[in-house]
């Protein structure tokens, strides 16, 4: 019996043993913190070698002392009363709970504690975790959603990148940060905050100045771009190296490893490190990308150590990528406002009038000449259609023709009429309509009018002007003929008053016959009155009929 006891004892023991060296392990190569206290006095029993790593004290400096005397929990467990309630409470959960290292970095970590009876002791285990980085991813990911928000307003690149420029020293608390654009063959700094001017003085222009020199242009015909930063925007990475990624971005959390690559294995052209000199630790040098073409670079600077990591690096290429995009967008939104702006003055100073409607026929476009014929405003056109602004009958037979523009494609040319929108007055002019399809497949009707109003008033003008010619010419030869009548007649009228005279001579007076001859004689003279009438006429000059 007693040998079953003891053989009962001895595995128990063994199991035991067992136990606590699974224990040990466990705690010994734990990737959180791990304090054990005794629960009546505080003071710490055992730490890991993670909590030493953590915050840079050693396990010496830890076993033994009371858990407030600990330095790094100055902020949370300072005093023997705190540590009663942290006792009492038995369960204790810190999500974000900040710890100060030996160093004076600030740790975020997230502290559980649990009180437990191990053996004939009752203890509390603080299970402590780092959770730094996920706080810097969480803390990235609001600064993108930030920096989005800047780069979808509107505005010029000399207005966003500023306020870009601002959050990212602000959120990632980074002693100095650049953004480098392309200018001619060279990148220098567009925005910068924390480089001295020293630092600037060398380091804002990255080529090479001696224009005739072969040796400045590599390869493909670019400018050589000294240092890091050259090899950066080169786009010569290699992605093998882990000091860059994939994105082709350089970063590094101990710079002085950049002084000890031998020239032979150095990939960079020139290296200055100048920021290596200027006591920048850690160093982040992140491309900006316009389609497949690099056009500048993010740089984030900082004296400490570990300030990046690949998930923080990664969302810097995030925000280039964004940064990238809207420099393009903005590009694209400046180079469309320029040929509109271009396409305004030509149609503004074609004296036809020129619109266009869209495949609702709303007018999309119009040019002054249009507005000034129509009789309204741009502002009142665009977006309206004809509905809104002619009367019925014109609209019906606009709203035909556009139909058929928009359905066969083919150039349309008619004879309309069209009445002001102030006056009513009605004009008379000829539609010259064709359809555009653009690079979306959108539909648009392109018009051309020419107005014939004045046209057709100086055609009825000119047609009376000449049917007053032709009457004109009607009386002018009606007062030729008149007058060669005249002038005829009255030598006539002269032969018959001579010879009524000649037989006034051979007849008595008083007689019937010479009464008849006097009648003649007068009759004639009064003929000789009607040809000085018809004379005058001919020779227009007054007369009474």
């Amino acid at each position: 019996m007693k040998e079953l006891q003891m053989d009962g004892l001895v595995a128990v023991s063994s199991a035991l043993r067992v136990s606590e060296l699974r224990y040990r392990r466990l705690f010994e190569s734990a990737k959180d913190g791990i304090l054990i206290l005794d629960a009546e006095t505080g003071v710490v029993t055992d730490a890991n070698p993670f909590m030493s790593s953590l915050l840079g004290y050693p396990r010496e400096n830890m076993v033994g002392k009371a858990v407030w005397e600990l330095g790094f929990f100055k902020d949370s467990i300072t005093n023997h009363d705190k540590f009663m309630e942290l006792k009492s409470r038995e369960y204790v959960r810190y999500d974000d709970l900040p710890l100060e290292a030996s160093d004076g970095r600030r740790v975020e970590v997230e502290f559980i504690s649990n009180v437990y009876v191990a053996g004939d002791t009752t203890v509390i285990q603080c299970n402590i975790r780092d959770i730094s980085l996920r706080k810097k991813v969480d803390t990235y990911r609001r600064m993108e959603n930030e920096i989005l928000e800047i780069l979808n307003a509107r505005g010029s690149s000399d207005e966003f990148l500023p306020l870009t420029l601002s959050v990212l020293k602000k959120r990632t608390g980074f002693e100095a940060v650049g953004i480098r654009l392309q200018n001619d063959d060279d990148f220098p700094y567009l925005v910068q905050d924390g480089f001295s001017a020293d630092f600037l003085s060398t380091e804002n222009s990255l080529s090479e100045h001696t224009m005739n020199d072969p040796m400045c242009f590599d390869e493909d015909g670019n400018r050589w771009l000294d240092c890091t930063c050259g090899l950066v925007l080169s786009g010569k990475t290699n992605p093998e190296n882990p000091l860059f990624t994939r994105g082709g971005s350089f970063w590094t959390n101990e710079s002085a490893t950049l002084l000890a690559i031998p020239p032979a294995e150095d990939p960079r052209r020139n290296p200055r490190n100048q920021c290596v000199h200027a006591g920048y630790v850690s160093l982040a040098l992140v491309p900006i990308h316009n389609k497949n073409r690099i056009v500048g670079l993010l740089q984030l600077n900082d004296r400490r150590r570990g300030c990046f990591s690949l998930e923080t690096i990664e969302a810097l290429e995030r925000i280039a990528f964004h940064i990238g995009a809207s420099l393009m967008r903005r590009h694209a939104e400046a180079e469309a406002h320029a040929g509109k702006a271009f396409l305004d003055c030509i149609i503004n100073a074609m004296a036809n009038p020129v619109f266009v409607k869209n495949d609702q026929r709303r007018f999309v476009l119009v040019n002054d000449a249009f507005c000034k014929l129509i009789g309204c405003t741009k502002e009142r056109l665009l977006g309206e259609n004809d509905d809104a602004l002619l009367p019925r009958e014109q609209v019906e037979i606009f709203k035909k023709m556009d139909a058929e523009v928009l359905a066969t494609g083919k150039e349309n040319r008619n004879c309309e009429s069209l009445s002001e929108i102030l006056t009513g007055t009605v004009r008379n002019i000829i539609t010259h309509k064709t359809r555009y399809v653009d690079p979306d497949g959108k539909m648009f009707i392109v018009g051309l009018i020419n107005d014939i109003t004045e046209h057709l008033q100086s055609e009825r003008e000119k047609d009376s002007l000449t049917e007053q010619l032709r009457q004109s010419q009607k009386m002018e030869a009606v007062g030729r003929l008149a007058g060669g009548v005249a002038h005829d007649f009255n030598n006539l009228l002269m032969v018959v008053l001579g010879n009524i005279e000649m037989c006034q001579e051979h007849i008595e007076v008083g007689t019937a016959v010479s009464e008849l001859l006097d009648e003649a004689k007068n009759a004639a003279w009064r003929s000789v009155d009607i040809t000085k009438q018809l004379l005058a006429f001919a020779r227009k000059q007054t007369y009474t009929p």
